[in-house]
């Protein structure tokens, strides 16, 4: 009986990043290699956001939570009410800015209606210690 080497591969389950290790036979004669991990989220093009395609239609920035969480207030101060919190990860549009406060676009939330009518962010808080909250993704055009 011959042993087909190309189809009797065996893989491990020791994955690194989007490599597998695999494991031949002894009867290939072969080291271990990688071979690349095929899976969806992987081999996937980014498609963009509905922010970003948003933010170019009308001509805003897109910026991306880099903090855990932050705080959106009513107003462009620390007192201000908080009407909302968004989670890092999460891309919004900037309609204009005061300071290190950025003014947030209603199409920032998945229903618009949803959205408060005054929305500010605090993009850099080293002023209160904490760094920046916020890195821009796209500049407006």
């Amino acid at each position: 009986m011959s042993w087909d080497c190309q189809r009797h591969m065996l893989p491990t389950q020791c994955n690194t990043i989007a490599w597998t290790l695999a494991m031949w036979p002894p009867e290939c004669f072969k080291p271990p290699s990688l071979q690349p991990v095929e899976h969806p989220l992987l081999s996937r093009r980014e498609e963009a956001s509905r922010i970003r395609i948003i933010g170019k239609e009308r001509a805003l920035a897109v910026w991306r939570v880099t903090d855990t969480r932050i705080a959106v207030r009513a107003g462009p101060h620390a007192q201000a009410q908080i009407v909302d919190v968004f989670y890092k990860g999460d891309e919004v549009l900037a309609t204009g800015a005061e300071g290190p406060w950025l003014r947030i676009a209603q199409e920032s939330w998945p229903n618009p209606a949803d959205a408060p009518e005054e929305a500010w962010v605090l993009q850099d808080g080293s002023a209160f210690g904490l760094g920046l909250l916020l890195q821009q993704v796209t500049a407006p055009r």
